[in-house]
C-alpha cells in the first residue's frame, strides 16, 4: 500500500497494533531515562564522602568527568590547586582532598553551571 500525500501534503502512516504499543513502550521508556536524568542530575551529594563525590564527578549529569575522573590522566590543565602534577609515567588515583580541588576547579572553570554547596551537601539545579 503506497502512502500518498494528504491534501496539505503530510502523510500518514498506518501501524498496526503491536507496532503502536512498541512504540508506546519505546516513548515510555526514554520519559522514564530523562526522569531518572534528571533526579542525577539533582541530587544532594556529599562533598565529604569520597564514593558519593566520585560518583558525580564520573555520572553524565554531574561533571561528565568519565569513568577516568579518579585518576589525574588530563593534561588539559596544567596545574589544578590542590591536585599533585601529572606524573607522566602513570596516572595516579586522586586523594578524596584532590577529588574535591578538581570538583572546585571544575565548578570555577564552569561558573554558568547553577548549582549550591551547603555544609558539605552539593546539587546542580
Amino acid at each position: 500500500m503506497a502512502n500518498t500525500p494528504n491534501e496539505d501534503g503530510s502523510f500518514e502512516i498506518h501501524l498496526d497494533e503491536d507496532s503502536v504499543n512498541a512504540y508506546k513502550q519505546i516513548h515510555a521508556a526514554a520519559k522514564m531515562a530523562a526522569m531518572g536524568s534528571e533526579i542525577e542530575r539533582t541530587r544532594s551529594v556529599s562533598i565529604h564522602n569520597h564514593a558519593d563525590l566520585l560518583d558525580h564527578m564520573q555520572s553524565d549529569n554531574g561533571h561528565i568527568m568519565g569513568k577516568y575522573a579518579q585518576y589525574r590522566n588530563s593534561h588539559e590543565d596544567a596545574h589544578i590547586p590542590g591536585v599533585r602534577p601529572i606524573d607522566n609515567d602513570f596516572d595516579h588515583e586522586l586523594s578524596h582532598k584532590e577529588l574535591i580541588a578538581l570538583h572546585h576547579h571544575d565548578h570555577n572553570k564552569y561558573p554558568d553551571d547553577p548549582h549550591t554547596t551547603v555544609d558539605g551537601e552539593h546539587f546542580h539545579h
